[in-house]
């Protein structure tokens, strides 16, 4: 049996760290693992199983000299490299992880399109960024990708094709949000996500404006902050729409909300496999997506949610789902999306006597 570090920035809650402690979970029964962070570690603690050991490389000197040859000795703490899996997500942790492939055997799980996610977050100077980050995969022993949408993108980079494991949540701590679902008067949205433009915030609120201006008896809570939050307020001020749109700010428990909702919507114009909107699924909670990167490959129309093609088409599906509602007290989460089948194959992927 191997032994496992997960490499990540840091222990802020973005997806690619929600989805690290959710594989650390989801392991820690079957296999030794380190959560191992390049920062200062959060207090996560009661989010990730005990068995999960908690390790932050920083230390006072805070030079990658020093972090390396921190997580070098990790590593060769564990073992030699054919008994160690050292697994990366994102650019910093992939880095660092590049250089450790005498220590363990190296894997990247790379978690969204990297040329639109890097372009969107830097600008012009993204794209450079988002190719080195795919050319250094290479030189890795094991690379993952979540759909098949992106196995074809990652595959140009690569002298093989990379696995495909979807993306997954911990199932089991937010198990406890699932609701009996009640229909209401009201059809409640919800958008979970950082304000940015490439999560597209404000086409969502001009598509709820024109709804209510239909008639319909909706209400949107939008969770989260970012660049676009105070743009977002004065537009809600301005239109008068506090009435039918709550924004909320960063929610350090955001899913007694989410598991209220009757349908979760992300205009995103890139994303990956979005956690949010698996953690909508796995409540019951049907969602409305964008069509694109490997979206399709978790959303089916009429069943679990519905996606659109371009702005204009948002108002339309948002007006199916709520004469149609989807919402259930059962999970709408897919096969290829769910926590214990997918971890397993990577266990099974890295230890062939499985």
């Amino acid at each position: 049996m191997k032994n496992y570090c997960i490499l990540v920035p840091s222990l802020i809650p973005t997806g690619p760290v929600k989805g690290a402690i959710a594989l650390a979970n989801a392991i820690a029964d079957k296999r030794s693992v380190k959560l191992v962070s390049l920062k200062k570690a959060s207090n996560w603690r009661p989010l990730i199983d005990e068995r999960v050991e908690i390790i932050c490389l920083r230390d006072n000197s805070c030079n990658w000299n020093s972090i390396y040859r921190n997580y070098s000795q990790i590593l060769n703490g564990l073992g030699s490299r054919e008994n160690v899996v050292s697994l990366s997500m994102c650019f910093s942790a992939d880095f660092l992880n590049l250089f450790c492939k005498k220590h363990a055997e190296i894997f990247s799980s790379v978690r969204g399109n990297l040329p639109l996610n890097y372009k969107f977050e830097y600008g012009c100077r993204g794209l450079p960024l988002a190719f080195l980050h795919l050319l250094i995969l290479r030189w890795f022993d094991h690379v993952s990708v979540m759909t098949k949408a992106m196995s074809k993108q990652v595959s140009l980079f690569l002298k093989k094709r990379p696995l495909i494991i979807g993306n997954f949540i911990d199932e089991y701590h937010i198990e406890k949000f699932r609701y009996i679902y009640l229909k209401s008067k009201t059809f409640r949205f919800i958008f979970v996500g950082t304000l940015t433009k490439r999560k597209q915030p404000l086409l969502l609120i001009e598509t709820i404006k024109s709804l209510y201006l239909k008639g319909y008896n909706i209400q949107l809570d939008i969770l989260g902050n970012g660049p676009l939050y105070g743009k977002i307020n004065t537009l809600i001020t301005k239109e008068h729409l506090h009435q039918i749109i709550k924004l909320h700010g960063e929610v350090d428990c955001p899913y007694s909300l989410l598991g209220q909702a009757d349908a979760f919507v992300l205009p995103s114009m890139s994303e990956g496999i979005s956690r949010a909107a698996l953690e909508a699924l796995h409540l019951g909670i049907p969602c409305i997506l964008r069509n694109v990167d490997g979206n399709q490959e978790f959303i089916t129309s009429g069943v679990n949610g519905e996606l659109f093609t371009n702005n204009q088409n948002l108002l339309n599906v948002m007006k199916k789902l709520i004469e149609n509602p989807l919402r259930t007290s059962n999970s709408l989460l897919p096969i290829g999306f769910r926590q214990i089948e997918e971890s397993g194959k990577i266990l099974r992927h890295l230890e062939v006597n499985l």
